[in-house]
C-alpha cells in the first residue's frame, strides 16, 4: 500500500492541466473510498512507520477522537491493520 501513496512522485510529478494537487488527492482518495485527510494520514503512515493514535493526532492537527474514527474508516477499508502495544495496558 505504501508504495502507491506517493505513486505522483515517482513520475516527476505534475498533474493533468486545470487539475491542482488538492483536487488530485480528493479524486485519488475517493477512488479507494477513502477520504483525502485518510489518505493523509496512510501517508504519514507509510512514512514514518508504526505511529500510535496520539502521534498521528498531532502530525494532523486533529482530536484523538477524531484519529479514532479515521482509523476505524481506514481499518475497515483493509488499509490499515491495528496492532496492540503490549507494553501498554
Amino acid at each position: 500500500m505504501c508504495r502507491g501513496i506517493g505513486a505522483n512522485r515517482k513520475y516527476g510529478g505534475g498533474f493533468p492541466e486545470g487539475i491542482d494537487g488538492g483536487t488530485f488527492q480528493q479524486v485519488r482518495a475517493a477512488r479507494l473510498g477513502l477520504g483525502p485527510t485518510d489518505l493523509i494520514a496512510l501517508g504519514h503512515r507509510c512514512l514514518a512507520g508504526p505511529l500510535t493514535p496520539s502521534e498521528l493526532a498531532s502530525r494532523l492537527g486533529l482530536t484523538t477522537g477524531s484519529i479514532t474514527s479515521l482509523v476505524d474508516r481506514v481499518q475497515g477499508a483493509g488499509f490499515l491493520v491495528r496492532e496492540v502495544n503490549p507494553h501498554r495496558r
